[in-house]
Order: C-alpha cells, then sequence, then structure tokens
C-alpha cells in the first residue's frame, strides 16, 4: 500500500479556496502523513519526517514557491532512498506549474477548489488511485539556476528577467493590494504589459525599459537590449499560452523566449510567442526570440525571478540556467 506525505502551505492563499476545509479531512485518514510548514525552513525537516515514516508518494498544497522548495530540498538533502512521486495541488496565488504537473484528478477535473461538486477528499482520493494502480504520471524537468551570488542552485519552472519582476512587482502594489490575487488580476496585468509592448516606446517606460543582456546558448552569444526572457520546462502556461513545443530541429529541454530592443511588428509576431507555434531569432524577426536549448547563461544587472520569488544579479555573476534530472508527477487517473 502506498503512504502519501502531505506539505501543506496554510500561507500560500489555500484558506480562500474550499481545498482548504476539504484538506483538513485528511489530516488523520489512513496512509496520510499531513504536515502544515509556514516557512522554508520547516521543509526539509518536513520531507525527513516523512521518509523516515516510510511515505513514497507526497503532495504538495501551496504556490509555486513551495513547490520549488520542495523539490529544491529533495535534491540537497535527499531524504528519501527513492525520489517520491509528487503531486502537485492548486493551493497558492498563481500556481502556474499546476496548470502543466498538477494533479487534476479523475476524468481530467481541473481545479479542485472550482470543482463544488466533487466530495471526496483530493488527497484520499489520489491514495485510493495509486493503490488502484490507476495513477497516471509524466516525467518533468525542472530547470536549475546557479549563479556565485547564490547560496545553492535553485530548482523551479519559470524564470524571467528585467520586465518580468518588475510586472510582478506592479501587479502585487497595484492589484494585490486590491484584494484581485485571482486569476483576472493576473489577467488585468498580463494584458497590461502586452499592451505597453504594443504601444512602444519601451525605452522611457518603467517596466519595461531594455537592459544590456549578453545571452548564450549552444556555442553562440549575442548582446542585446533585452525587455525580458523567459526560460521555462512547462509545456502549458497561464491563460493557454504555450512555450515553442519541441520538434526535430528544436529538442531542448528549456524553452527561451524573449523580447529585444529596438523591436517592430510586434503584433504580426505576438502569435507566435503565445502559441509557441514558431522559432524565432531576434536578428531576424525584429526583437522577438523563440526557440528551444538545454542550457543558457545570462549575464546582466537588474532584477529576475523563479516561480514568483524575486532575486538581483550583477553582471559580475552571471546566471546558468540548466534542465536538472526529472521528477515523477502525478497528474490524473490512468485511462
Amino acid at each position: 500500500m502506498n503512504k502519501v506525505g502531505v506539505i501543506y502551505n496554510p500561507s500560500s492563499g489555500s484558506g480562500k479556496n474550499p481545498l482548504h476545509d476539504k484538506l483538513q479531512r485528511a489530516r488523520n485518514a489512513a496512509g496520510v502523513i499531513f504536515v502544515e510548514t509556514t516557512s522554508k525552513a520547516d521543509i526539509v525537516p518536513a520531507l525527513s519526517q516523512m521518509a523516515m515514516r516510510g511515505a513514497n508518494m507526497l503532495a504538495i498544497v501551496g504556490g509555486d514557491g513551495t513547490v520549488d522548495a520542495v523539490l529544491t530540498a529533495l535534491r540537497k538533502h535527499k531524504p528519501f532512498a527513492e525520489e517520491p512521486t509528487i503531486a502537485v495541488y492548486d493551493g497558492g496565488t498563481t500556481n502556474m506549474s499546476y496548470l502543466d504537473i498538477g494533479y487534476k484528478g479523475p476524468q481530467g477535473l481541473g481545479n479542485y477548489a472550482a470543482k463544488r461538486e466533487h466530495t471526496e477528499n483530493p488527497i484520499v482520493e489520489m491514495l485510493k488511485v495509486a493503490n488502484d494502480g490507476k495513477l497516471k504520471t509524466i516525467r518533468r524537468s525542472p530547470i536549475k539556476v546557479e549563479s556565485f551570488s547564490l547560496p545553492e542552485p535553485l530548482l523551479g519552472f519559470f524564470m524571467g528577467t528585467l520586465a518580468i519582476p518588475r510586472a510582478i512587482n506592479f501587479t502585487r502594489d497595484t492589484y494585490h493590494t486590491k484584494g484581485m490575487t485571482n486569476a483576472f488580476g493576473q489577467a488585468l496585468a498580463t494584458s497590461g504589459m502586452l499592451w505597453r509592448l504594443i504601444r512602444g516606446n519601451v525605452n522611457e517606460d518603467p517596466i519595461l525599459a531594455p537592459s544590456q543582456t549578453i545571452i548564450e546558448h549552444d556555442g553562440t552569444s549575442r548582446t542585446a537590449d533585452t525587455v525580458f526572457l523567459t526560460l521555462t520546462s512547462l509545456e502549458r502556461l497561464i491563460f493557454g499560452m504555450r512555450p515553442l513545443a519541441k520538434s526535430d530541429e528544436n529538442k531542448g529541454e528549456l524553452a527561451l523566449m524573449g523580447v529585444t530592443a529596438p523591436y517592430s511588428r510586434f503584433i504580426s509576431n505576438l502569435p507566435s510567442l503565445l502559441a509557441g507555434r514558431q522559432q524565432l531569432e531576434p536578428e531576424y524577426n525584429n526583437g522577438a526570440l523563440n526557440m528551444r536549448t538545454n542550457s543558457c547563461t545570462l549575464t546582466f544587472d537588474g532584477e529576475w525571478t523563479l516561480d514568483g520569488e524575486l532575486f538581483e544579479t550583477k553582471s559580475e555573476t552571471p546566471l546558468t540556467i540548466s534542465a536538472a534530472e526529472p521528477f515523477t508527477f502525478a497528474v490524473g487517473v490512468k485511462e
């Protein structure tokens, strides 16, 4: 029989949706080890406790930051003799990673919080599916960010530079303070950023102002005034956006996308950027960058983000981003 350890971060927004109440009913369920964590310092002791008590599965209920902290701790401290299968639940504010690697339940149900008719406890249900041998899993590599400016390598799924962390700060200051921490607030922020790009004049824009960046990947190096860059190993992003898909010509584990200045014809390139349909090189596509790679080194002065957590870097300490070894994620029920 399987045993699941639940990492539950009550401060990640879970208390604002029905999933919170359903999870409380899993605390004393058979085969469930339930641990609340309120900070990163709680993660390693929680994982060690679960490993000692024989858990072979993990359920993570929190935001993207909680997921990143658990994955980083699993690889750094290796509390389990064999890495557990991981089920990610939609328990935070953004949960971009959940859209791609999250546990969706039977019949591909989406957000548990939105499915009020779904009465069975989601943790207990997932454990039952696993015990019946019907758990559907995928293998997905997180991205690994390394730099002399970091005390340790970080694992996550979506990295963004320059305009991306500035937009996150703007969103938190403008929309989150008004209570719009849901998808509506995210949609307003994303559409506002796209409108600023379409309107142009980025040099005078406090969010989009470009910064010189050295971009090195696959034996090539280019220096460009960069508005933003993103790197992700996810295959699905918020609002239906998708990174460039793998193909015979683009086999890298990471999707690299961005905009460099000056740029033009942004509207004509926008569908390819948002839907991941076409490889784009900025030299030949008016500042649009869209490709796949296995590793990339970025050298710039400014802010960057990994799944919503904000950092700052200097050109003296470049960031190296690569694909880490994959984890196994539970995503649903076998047909």
